[in-house]
């Protein structure tokens, strides 16, 4: 047997009382003399014996009574491990969850504040001068010591939440390496963990605590009464294409996270502060949503947009930050060895949506390369070495490149085919001189779909009077956009395909685009194909980013134009004026922005240069998997911990230590003094 506060027992020694007075016998007998009759002598000497014992018995109930008492205060309980040290004897922490799962309503008020009690209730039980180890979700640099219990219970009281979330992995290891960092004597831990136990959050698995059996842990769990909430998970454009005056059609997906129906929820759209749209919206019961509201900017320019709707307790989940950016000028770089094709630059050069370079290959300013958001290789027999390794970092970092192939072209060592081999694994194939039209056009790709709504059955594509086979590689992926067949059934019959890199985007074809080889740039397809190819990135344009998150941030080279030592960027939040200081290095033709987690504020926020000069319209958003309810209950988590001796649940935190006995030594030192009055009323 255990005790949660041994030093009470001190009491016992109270016990020693009742003897005490019964040795002094304080009581004092008259002696009077009467006339001699045996009898009354005989009776006498009776009842002084009966006295006797029942003394005897009235000082040891007595004796029980003080004992029962004083044990029942130091909390005895039967440890169910034999090999743990009790609380009062170990580095305690107290663990409470401030996630934004725990803005659920409970049936005081809300369940942080629930925590909140229980953690009190834990530290007030525990010996006044025993240090502990408060912490939460923040892992903050206030919560990496111990401190007293005075200064655990202030600092209770101030926690608030907090859009972080730890799963049960970090929290012990957090707590371990505190502990560790202590450098105490005592070596044995325990940590009470409150918490809802958000199953996708906490994330309990058979081998969570095997590694690790010298820490003890009591799981409090609090429970919340059912609510109904909806969650804004996420949105996106159709068009991933940003253009002014140009419906890009917003989608946004929604939750129902109940069991009941929720019927004409407002949802709002707001552009720079101003509310562009409302839209009413149902829910039939769990169901998921996605709505599409038209959206158009009329002018260029950088914009802060979010989308919200109404719904409470939990509100993290109730609005969505994302920014717009069609203010920047894609980069085009034309290189050619003879002439540039002059379709290509009466395409462009007019064109005020481009910043369009021609330069010979042999007067290329690569500098002009890094910057760029898509390199033309026009009809260059041999790229010199420097060039060809311009181009690999180009595309590796994010850059798109278009390559137009030479007649007749040399050989496989060739550099133009060495710098196809290290981008794609292969170059050119065999040449074919003979006419073919080409059969079908894949308008599905975006590189069509953004500007051809519907292509006519009975349309007539270019015809190519030359062609090469365009390389087959099983370690690039590629799609085909243009094709001598319908569909392509023959390796290498494609006249126009896109192979897709880690970041970056390699067109190839496999004809020359002057009139003496086709007839293609006197095609519709000619200018939708380019300028779609100058415009689209990829994956469209990136709307929002995670709070809280560690990893760079992306964002073409051409906004920053040259990053030196000297270059000062600055995140900002939007209507305020703190500023946080990125790290930021250039990557190819992109920028890689560091803000090492520091942005913990949904929001939107503004990238920008000193002076004071917005490069970047950037928006941070709370992660969504807190808005999904589910929570480990109390029979689960039991069942989960019935393997491990020094896991425990509790419902209160003080009673997770075995089998309490504090009661029966209560209920004992009642019937004790119960016994007591009786043998005392007793007449003897």
């Amino acid at each position: 047997m255990r005790f949660v506060h041994p030093e009470i027992l001190w009491f016992l020694l109270v016990v020693a009382v009742p003897p005490i007075i019964h040795l002094l016998r304080l009581r004092r007998y008259k002696r009077i003399y009467f006339s001699n009759v045996r009898l009354l002598e005989q009776i006498e000497q009776e009842k002084k014996r009966s006295a006797r014992l029942r003394e005897i018995a009235v000082m040891a109930l007595r004796m029980l009574t003080l004992a029962g008492v004083a044990v029942a205060f130091a909390q005895p309980y039967l440890p169910r491990d034999v090999g743990t040290v009790p609380v009062s004897q170990s580095l305690v922490s107290v663990y409470v969850d401030n996630s934004f799962s725990m803005q659920a309503p409970s049936r005081g008020a809300v369940l942080l504040e629930e925590a909140k009690v229980q953690a009190e209730r834990i530290l007030r039980e525990l010996p006044p001068d025993r240090p502990v180890h408060l912490f939460t979700n923040d892992f903050s640099g206030f919560e990496t010591g111990f401190i007293s219990q005075e200064e655990a219970l202030r600092r209770l009281h101030d926690i608030d939440y907090s859009p972080l979330s730890r799963s049960f992995d970090q929290i012990r290891a957090f707590q371990k390496q505190i502990c560790e960092e202590a450098s105490m004597a005592r070596t044995e831990r325990v940590c009470y963990c409150i918490s809802d136990f958000q199953k996708s959050t906490f994330a309990l698995h058979s081998e969570a605590l095997r590694e690790d059996s010298t820490g003890r842990f009591v799981f409090v769990p609090v429970r919340g009464v059912d609510y109904a909430n909806l969650s804004m998970d996420t949105l996106f454009l159709d068009m991933p294409v940003l253009q002014a005056g140009r419906d890009m059609g917003l989608r946004i997906r929604l939750t129902n996270r109940s069991d009941r129906e929720q019927l004409q929820v407002p949802l709002r759209v707001y552009v720079q502060g101003r509310q562009a749209g409302v839209y009413p919206v149902d829910f039939k019961a769990g169901e998921e949503v996605e709505v599409r509201v038209p959206f158009r900017l009329e002018e260029k320019g950088l914009y802060g947009c979010y989308a919200e709707i109404a719904d409470y307790p939990v509100e993290f989940d109730n609005r969505l930050y994302f920014s717009i950016n069609i203010e920047s000028r894609p980069r085009i770089i034309h290189i050619y060895e003879e002439e540039a094709e002059p379709a290509l630059r009466k395409l462009f050069a007019g064109d005020s949506l481009f910043v369009y370079t021609a330069q010979e290959v042999h007067r290329l300013s690569f500098d002009a390369l890094a910057s760029s958001s898509l390199v033309i290789l026009d009809k260059v027999h041999a790229p010199s070495s420097a060039l060809v390794s311009a181009l690999v970092r180009h595309v590796q970092g994010g850059g798109r490149l278009a390559v137009i192939p030479p007649v007749p072209l040399e050989d496989s060592s060739s550099p133009l085919q060495e710098l196809l081999e290290t981008l794609i694994g292969t170059g050119y194939g065999v040449y074919h001189a003979d006419e073919i039209r080409l059969r079908s056009l894949n308008h599905t790709h975006p590189i069509f779909a953004l500007a051809l709504a519907q292509v006519p059955e009975n349309r007539l594509l270019p015809q190519v009077k030359g062609r090469y086979d365009l390389p087959e590689t099983p370690h690039t992926p590629y799609t085909s956009l243009m094709c001598f067949s319908a569909p392509s059934t023959r390796p290498g019959q494609d006249f126009l395909r896109v192979y897709t890199l880690d970041k970056g985007m390699v067109y190839l074809f496999s004809s020359p685009l002057s009139e003496a080889c086709t007839d293609f740039a006197s095609h519709y397809s000619f200018v939708v194909s380019f300028l779609n190819m100058a415009l689209w990135e990829g994956s469209g344009p990136r709307l929002y980013e995670t709070t809280g998150t560690e990893e760079a941030l992306f964002y073409p080279a051409a906004l920053w134009g040259d990053i030196t030592p000297q270059t000062r960027p600055y995140v900002q939040a939007d209507g305020r004026e703190a500023r946080m200081i990125p790290l930021v290095r250039r990557m190819g033709s992109e920028v890689a922005v560091y803000t090492y987690g520091q942005i913990l504020e949904a929001g939107n926020y503004t990238l920008g240069e000193e002076p004071d000069r917005a490069l970047q319209s950037l928006s941070f958003n709370y992660d969504r998997k807190e808005s999904r309810p589910e929570c480990y209950g109390t029979e689960e988590l039991e069942a989960w911990t019935k393997p491990w001796r020094h896991v425990r649940v509790s419902l209160d935190g003080t009673r997770s230590e075995g089998r309490e006995l504090w009661k029966v030594f209560a209920i004992f030192a009642l019937l004790s003094a119960l016994a007591e009055t009786l043998l005392l009323r007793k007449k003897v």
